[in-house]
């Protein structure tokens, strides 16, 4: 099995994403051949340029860039409109575009919008689906040109309120009925699986087919997947070894003195 550190989430202890980028080349205690991150667009690009030159300098091999998030288009629009496409990609995708190219990263997570009200089925607001699926459907289009894959991922009422796609069901609706263009898939966060769905063991093996990418999570506090808490990682872990073959994202919660060694376990 594969891992890629999440530089947004662990070693928390580490202010900046210098730091854990520092950290992940120099003096983890494990080897990650791959990383991800949440928001890239923290350190300006001149910036990741210099920090990349001086850790090959001093004889790193840098880590792939194995997935980012785009910008939130719930930042950018505010007002929660959905805007038009080329709205959207003046103010998200072009910005998003820049950071995949220079980090040689070939895998975008769109977050998306949130409803101007809460409600408990969104997938039920017809009139919202269809304004934002045909803006997704345009922006994998979009990054497909430059080959960038797209990813949506589901969130839990927790994570984010009036997250426009709370559902597993609308994700797959959407994905299905996407004939633009294919560059579209699920990303699987087992953490948001459990809290949205549960019966973890069918629906991963319904949902991977569909999938792009994978991460895992402790619930309910998004901890180390092996701390106490409802997902028995020993097990899932194994059923994720028979059907993904791609990197697990590391999107939890930790500091650098945290127990990495577990990652030994499935690597080795």
């Amino acid at each position: 099995m594969k891992f890629a550190a999440n530089l947004s989430t662990m070693f928390s202890d580490l202010p900046t994403l210098q730091e854990r980028y520092e950290y992940v080349c120099f003096k983890c205690p494990v080897k990650f051949d791959a990383i991800e991150c949440q928001d890239p667009y923290m350190l300006a690009i001149k910036d990741w340029r210099r920090l990349f030159e001086n850790c090959s300098v001093k004889g790193a091999k840098l880590p792939k860039w194995e997935l980012i998030n785009s910008v939130p288009l719930f930042l950018e629009f505010p007002d929660l409109r959905i805007p038009s496409f080329e709205e959207y990609r003046l103010k998200v995708l072009d910005k998003t575009l820049e950071y995949a190219k220079f980090l040689d990263c070939q895998k975008v997570h769109l977050i998306l919008g949130d409803l101007p009200f809460k409600s408990e089925n969104p997938d039920q607001i017809t009139h919202l689906t269809e304004k934002m699926t045909t803006l997704l459907y345009q922006a994998a289009h979009y990054l497909e040109l430059e080959h960038v894959n797209c990813v949506i991922e589901p969130l839990s009422l927790k994570e984010r309120e009036r997250y426009y796609l709370r559902s597993y069901k609308l994700a797959v609706k959407i994905l299905e009925q996407n004939t633009k263009s294919k560059n579209l898939r699920l990303l699987t966060d087992i953490y948001h699986l459990q809290r949205v769905e549960g019966n973890l063991t069918e629906a991963i093996n319904k949902y991977m087919p569909l999938t792009g990418h994978v991460q895992i999570s402790q619930v309910p506090l998004r901890d180390c997947p092996f701390n106490e808490g409802e997902i028995n990682y020993r097990y899932v872990l194994e059923v994720l070894r028979k059907v993904h073959r791609g990197f697990i994202g590391l999107e939890y919660k930790c500091t650098t003195e945290d127990d990495l060694l577990w990652i030994n376990n499935y690597t080795n």
